[in-house]
């Protein structure tokens, strides 16, 4: 067993098995984990070989090899309308796709001869903003308060400010509750973010301000 590797599913990680020892009939291990660079003793019992553990098999090498492309594509602004579409489009669409969604509002008319892909542009743009709509207003409900009154919630939420968001989930959940009267969520929220961005954004600016002239209270 000495100088193999093993998969330990105490730590979760492959370890190197240094030194085997036995002792008043108990037989331990000395292992060497490469992910936090130390040396344990441990029952010889708890690593499992690499095959049992599957670490070491073909779907085990590729998921550790894919995860780090994929959280490094999660961080970048990527396209989701051709991924979920039920037909693989073209280069064109996706790029009039990219070039349509470029700025904040879209205002793109394609204007493509017969069968060259309109139908399929304005699906792909469609899809592609409700999809980010969908996902703005998933992390947008992360920034709100816990279910309390909205007296409440404005008073604790000055004490406690956000200090990682994104301002385009912001604005969408503030447009969202604008749309629905949902004042409160406006101003709870509003009071977490720091006063300064709130004052630089005229579009979140304005939907506090008339938030609290609806709701008759104090900004």
């Amino acid at each position: 067993m000495e100088s193999l590797w093993r998969y330990s599913p105490d730590h979760g990680q492959l370890c190197q098995v240094i030194k085997t020892r036995t002792l008043w009939g108990e037989t331990t291990c000395r292992v060497w984990l490469p992910g936090r660079d130390s040396v344990l003793r441990i029952p010889a019992s708890g690593p499992a070989s690499l095959e049992d553990s599957g670490a070491g098999s073909a779907d085990g090498i590729a998921y550790v090899a894919s995860a780090p492309r994929v959280a490094d594509v999660l961080t970048r602004d990527f396209l989701l309308a051709p991924i979920e579409s039920s037909v693989n489009p073209l280069p064109h669409p996706i790029k009039a796709l990219a070039r349509a969604i470029a700025g904040d509002r879209v205002r793109y008319l394609p204007a493509d001869g017969v069968g060259l892909g309109k139908t399929i542009k304005a699906g792909l743009i469609f899809r592609e903003l409700k999809l980010r709509e969908r996902a703005l207003m998933r992390e947008f409900e992360e920034y709100l308060p816990g279910p309390r009154t909205a007296r409440q919630a404005g008073r604790e939420s000055k004490r406690k400010r956000l200090k990682v968001f994104r301002l385009e989930a912001v604005r969408a959940g503030f447009r969202k509750a604008w749309q629905e009267r949902d004042y409160a969520t406006i101003i709870a929220v509003a009071r977490r973010i720091p006063e300064k961005i709130l004052q630089e954004d005229p579009k979140l600016l304005m939907w506090y301000d008339q938030a609290v002239t609806r709701t008759g209270g104090d900004a």
